[in-house]
């Protein structure tokens, strides 16, 4: 075995025309290929290779060969970049595979005219693989391109060439091409924020959709300040509010061409102006507390959201008026199950908020139980005139339970007087007569009744098919016939056993599905 190094692998030249010995640099890539280039030509093509070679060499020995400059690139995408920046016929690049590191390099290097030109290439490549070109826009971060290829895909859902015979989602379009790729190779080195932002932008409305701006990746922030709190800035993404509300991407593009005429006039005075800004600035007219909490929920999701009633009753507010239709969704939820247990500071609070909707329903889900006794911190911030008109809402519901139930009496009552003839005479013998078969649906009616003005109207009552099925099932001899008692009991015992335990069996089988990850 020898003990001698390895030597060292010469470097090869590259083919022609990057092979011109008078060349005054050489570009050398990964795979020891030498590229023999001139440095007008690269200078003019790249403002990073102009800045790179105007810098001075060290030391003033006259060089006898050319300087060496290593670079990134593979000597098959360099070779196809430099063809494009050279005076001479283009490479034809049809394959995605060809393009994306000629495109990356180009970026790389800030040359103009090759990313024009591929950026052609990759447009003309939409019609036939949109998700491909929106994944290689992506990675190169080209704004338009990626746009293009997201707006191929919506266009077929409704398209007759769609290959579907019925309009789809878009986003089963986009499902159906993922299927294509098997490898998902179109997700690989794809950010879980771009993969988001086409997912939003196939699944909102046209109206909504245009919203998303820009659309490989979030801008720069803005600043919003509100007018209750004018000392305090908050920042965010304009591209994170005008997925969350079309009237906020609005204020956010205005601002932002405010911005630049304002810091255009002060650009000399940039600092010492009182009207500049670092970024663009929107004034909201909403509590500042509620857009910081807003905020929070639009960056961390609904994990954020506060469980104070007053606090969800400002947020909803604040997002009724800012436009945020889904954010309003989620954190009306949140109040409605703050509610459930709180109702009567709910109805309250609803109130102070003018928040009809959900005063409404705290009151319906307050008049479950007494009112009697029944005292909140968030009475003393509300007017006597919400309670006394709560209070005829009680007495109200409790007149209309009783009228309901003397019409289930009534009801009961004429069907059971319509037995007649062999049904008659078989229901006396085998349930104890005609008026016993009345008598328990009126005795068990008119208990509900006096329960409805002392624990409550708005309460469960037991007045379900399978709650009634249960109650008659419980005496014998009061609407079963005897000779097949058992048999009807037994059965409606099992309806009611399905009923309870189906639903939970359900879920606990869903908590039981893993999730691949």
């Amino acid at each position: 075995m020898s003990d001698q190094p390895p030597q060292p692998m010469t470097p090869s030249k590259a083919s022609h025309p990057f092979d011109d010995l008078s060349a005054d640099i050489i570009l050398r890539t990964p795979d020891l290929i030498d590229f023999y280039v001139h440095s007008p030509i690269l200078s003019y093509a790249s403002p990073v290779f102009s800045s790179m070679l105007s810098l001075p060499q060290p030391g003033h020995a006259i060089r006898t060969e050319q300087p060496v400059v290593d670079v990134s690139e593979d000597s098959q995408a360099l070779d196809r970049l430099l063809r494009l920046c050279y005076p001479m016929l283009k490479p034809e690049l049809s394959e995605l595979r060809e393009i994306v590191p000629v495109l990356k390099a180009a970026l790389k290097y800030e040359m103009e005219w090759p990313v024009l030109l591929l950026s052609k290439d990759l447009l003309g490549m939409v019609p036939s693989s949109p998700l491909k070109v929106w994944a290689a826009a992506c990675r190169a971060g080209l704004e338009d391109v990626a746009r293009a290829a997201a707006s191929e895909i919506r266009r077929r859902v409704s398209t007759p060439n769609s290959g579907w015979v019925f309009p789809a989602p878009a986003l089963s379009v986009l499902a159906e091409l993922l299927e294509d790729d098997t490898s998902l190779s179109n997700l690989q080195d794809i950010s879980a924020g771009d993969y988001f932002r086409l997912r939003e932008f196939l699944r909102l409305p046209d109206t909504h959709a245009e919203c998303i701006l820009p659309f490989v990746k979030p801008d720069t922030h803005v600043l919003l300040q509100c007018r209750d709190r004018e000392s305090v800035q908050h920042r965010a993404h304009g591209v994170v509010l005008a997925l969350h509300s079309t009237l906020l991407g609005e204020q956010v593009a205005q601002a932002k061409v405010d911005h630049a005429g304002l810091n255009g006039n002060n650009a000399d005075t940039e600092g010492t102006s009182s009207g500049y800004t670092e970024l663009p600035l929107l004034q909201l007219d909403v509590s500042s507390d509620a857009l910081a909490s807003l905020l929070t929920i639009c960056y961390d999701g609904p994990s954020g959201l506060p469980s104070s009633l007053t606090a969800l009753a400002t947020m909803l507010v604040a997002s009724r008026d800012l436009g945020c239709s889904q954010l309003h969704s989620v954190i009306a939820a949140q109040w409605e199950a703050a509610a459930q247990s709180s109702p009567l500071e709910a109805y309250f609070v609803a109130i102070q908020y003018c928040l009809k909707d959900q005063a409404r329903a705290a009151a319906r889900k307050a008049v479950e139980k007494s009112l009697t006794g029944w005292y909140t911190s968030s009475m003393e911030d509300t007017s006597a005139l919400a309670y006394h008109r709560l209070l005829v809402y009680y007495d109200a519901c409790v007149r209309a339970v009783e009228e309901e139930l003397k019409k289930g009496i009534n009801d009961w009552s004429t069907a059971t007087q319509n037995i007649s003839g062999y049904h008659n005479r078989y229901y006396e013998y085998c349930s104890g007569g005609e008026s016993g078969a009345r008598d328990w649906m009126d005795t068990y009616l008119r208990g509900l009744a006096e329960r409805a003005a002392r624990e409550g109207p708005g309460r469960d009552w037991e007045v379900t098919a399978f709650q009634l099925l249960e109650q008659i099932g419980q005496t014998p001899s009061s609407f079963w016939p005897s000779c097949v008692y058992n048999q009807c009991h037994s059965l409606t015992r099992e309806l009611i056993q399905i009923g309870t335990s189906l639903p939970k069996a359900i879920a606990d089988a869903i908590a039981q599905v893993e999730l691949e990850i």
